[in-house]
């Protein structure tokens, strides 16, 4: 049920660690028994990443932006034509994003201290070794990359500041320190829980269980997924959808607009191929996969997502 966390002490940050650790604080009492689910939704450090508490508001006050090379891309002629209209970034824009960097540093510092305290209880309580733990989060964010930034929808590109989120997790069978680029989406988290529970995922849902990929059994894996923003709004980006892969990124805008990025050799998406003759095979081949993954349901995405790919 809803609870409204409205006039408890501290930050919204403050409030849910609160409440969750009073929740982990039962839960793994010696007196209670069986297994426990806690899922620990914040909002930081969404931009403008201003609610962190007053004890982090002296830290990381001479942090900067440290901007990638696609930080105000200096030719766009190979984009949209919404990135195209995108201003320059100027001195007022920067100054309002390096304070924007400044509290997403002091909002996740927040995150981390919870975190470590429910880490410690977990250990404390013997659970720590039994228990998964997954860290992820729904969305990343422009912060100028591709002239592209705000406080409402910055989030909504295909490009990979915004579309690749990192994902940890712990727990039994997974290796300290492995590594996996398997490409894995949100709609996997429900099935591999079911599984972590002792269950089997259900035929209909579209994700699969990420548990073999964390214990690197090597399971027959998707070799491409789908990234799509359907709709139209306030926001420039015109809807689209796109096909993203270990190592390509290709788009197709609702406009008749394409792009398509080889990351291996352009990491930071700075030149399109879509054009590109030496592309034309990659190009039509990710237009004709596209069309099966959208609107794919259940069985019919895993078949469509795990074709071979270039």
């Amino acid at each position: 049920h809803e609870v409204n966390f409205a006039g408890e002490p501290g930050n919204w940050g403050d409030r849910f660690k609160a409440r969750s650790m009073n929740y982990l604080d039962r839960r793994t009492d010696q007196a209670s028994d069986g297994p426990f689910a806690l899922f620990f939704w914040t909002g930081q450090p969404h931009l403008q990443a201003s609610d962190y508490a007053e004890r982090y508001a002296n830290m990381y006050s001479h942090a900067t932006l440290d901007p990638k090379p696609s930080f105000d891309e200096d030719d766009v002629s190979d984009k949209p034509l919404w990135v195209r209209n995108l201003g320059r970034i100027g001195d007022h824009d920067r100054d309002q994003l390096k304070q924007w960097r400044r509290n997403q540093l002091r909002s996740v510092r927040q995150v981390d201290d919870t975190m470590r305290a429910m880490l410690d209880l977990l250990k404390k309580r013997g659970e720590l070794d039994n228990t998964y733990v997954v860290f992820t989060t729904d969305n990343s964010t422009h912060m100028g990359e591709h002239r592209w930034f705000g406080d409402n929808g910055a989030k909504d590109t295909a490009y990979e500041e915004a579309a690749n989120v990192p994902m940890f997790v712990r727990g039994p069978g997974i290796r300290a320190g492995s590594i996996s680029s398997d490409l894995v989406l949100n709609n996997d988290l429900a099935p591999t829980f079911v599984q972590i529970a002792g269950g089997s995922p259900p035929s209909f849902v579209d994700g699969r269980s990420l548990l073999p990929v964390w214990k690197g059994s090597n399971p027959t894996w998707r070799t491409a997924v789908m990234n799509e923003r359907p709709i139209r709004d306030i926001n420039p980006i015109p809807p689209y959808h796109a096909l993203i892969t270990q190592r390509y990124t290709y788009v197709e805008y609702e406009t008749g607009e394409k792009e398509l990025y080889d990351r291996m050799d352009d990491p930071r998406e700075l030149r399109s191929k879509h054009d590109d003759p030496a592309y034309a095979d990659t190009t039509a081949a990710f237009s004709l996969r596209l069309r099966a993954l959208e609107g794919c349901e259940a069985d019919a995405c895993r078949t469509a997502e795990n074709e071979p790919t270039f």
